[in-house]
C-alpha cells in the first residue's frame, strides 16, 4: 500500500515536469541558435565555450530530468536512482566547466559569488535522489529548487552570451 502512496506522489507532478521540459527544451533551442549566430565573437573570449556548454548542460538536465520523472509505471526509488546518477553527472561537469570559466575569466570578472550559482542549480539534484531512494516523494521539492537555480544559471549565462558580447 505504501508503494502504491509514493507511486502515486510522482502522478501529482506530471505537470510540473512536462511544463518544465517545455521551457528547458525551448530555452535549449534558442541558446543553440544563439551561439550559431555569435560564433566567431563566442570563440575569441577563452571563457565564452565553456559558459555555453555549462548553460546547455544545465538546460539538458532539466530535460533528462523531466523525462525520466515523465516515465510511466517507475518505482519512486528508481527515479531517486536516476536522480541521483543524473545529478552526480551535472555536478561534476558544471563545476569543472565553472573552473573552467573561472580561470579564463579576467581578473575584474572573478567573483566567488559566481561558482555559488552553479552549485545551487546541481546539488539539489543529489539531495532530490537521497530523498527519493528514502522513499520520500517530497524529496521532489529538491528537484524544483535545482530546476528554478538551473534557469537562473542559464539564464545569466545567455544574457552573456547573447548581449554581454556584443558590448
Amino acid at each position: 500500500m505504501k508503494h502504491l502512496l509514493l507511486t502515486m506522489g510522482l502522478v501529482e507532478w506530471h505537470d510540473y515536469f512536462a511544463a518544465m521540459a517545455g521551457c528547458a527544451a525551448t530555452l535549449t533551442g534558442l541558446i543553440f541558435v544563439g551561439v550559431s549566430i555569435g560564433l566567431q565573437t563566442i570563440l575569441e573570449y577563452p571563457m565564452l565555450p565553456s559558459v555555453a556548454q555549462r548553460s546547455l548542460l544545465l538546460l539538458v538536465t532539466i530535460l533528462l530530468v523531466a523525462g525520466f520523472c515523465l516515465l510511466p509505471g517507475q518505482s519512486v526509488m528508481l527515479v531517486g536512482g536516476e536522480l541521483l546518477g543524473l545529478g552526480l553527472l551535472s555536478w561534476s561537469l558544471s563545476s569543472w566547466l565553472s573552473l573552467r570559466i573561472w580561470r579564463h575569466s579576467p581578473a575584474e570578472h572573478k567573483y566567488w559569488s559566481a561558482l555559488l550559482l552553479p552549485q545551487l542549480a546541481t546539488l539539489p539534484y543529489l539531495l532530490a535522489g537521497g530523498w527519493l531512494l528514502a522513499g520520500e516523494v517530497s524529496g521532489l521539492y529538491w528537484v524544483a529548487a535545482a530546476v528554478a537555480f538551473s534557469f537562473c544559471q542559464a539564464s545569466v549565462d545567455a544574457w552573456v552570451l547573447l548581449i554581454e558580447i556584443h558590448r
